[in-house]
C-alpha cells in the first residue's frame, strides 16, 4: 500500500479534500481517520486506488474457450 502512496493522496484529496502531502494535514488526521478511508476508497472501484487493487477481470480469451470439433 505504502509503494502506491501517491494513488491514496489523490484518492483521500480527490474524495475527501484533505491534502495529505500537507504535514500540517497529515499530523492532524487520524490513524482512525485515515484507516476508515482506506477501506472504504478500496472497497469502491470508483477511484483510482480502489482500480489498482482490485483490477476488473480481464473477459475471457474466444479461441481458447471454443472447443474445436475438427475429428
Amino acid at each position: 500500500m505504502l509503494e502506491q502512496w501517491p494513488l491514496l493522496e489523490a484518492a483521500i484529496h480527490e474524495r475527501f479534500r484533505r491534502d495529505l502531502s500537507d504535514p500540517d494535514t497529515l499530523r492532524a488526521t487520524s490513524w482512525r481517520w485515515l484507516w476508515k478511508r482506506v477501506v472504504y476508497l478500496l472497497a469502491s472501484t470508483d477511484n483510482a486506488l480502489g482500480r489498482y487493487f482490485a483490477p476488473s477481470p480481464e473477459p475471457p480469451d474466444d479461441e481458447e474457450d471454443d472447443p474445436t470439433f475438427d475429428e
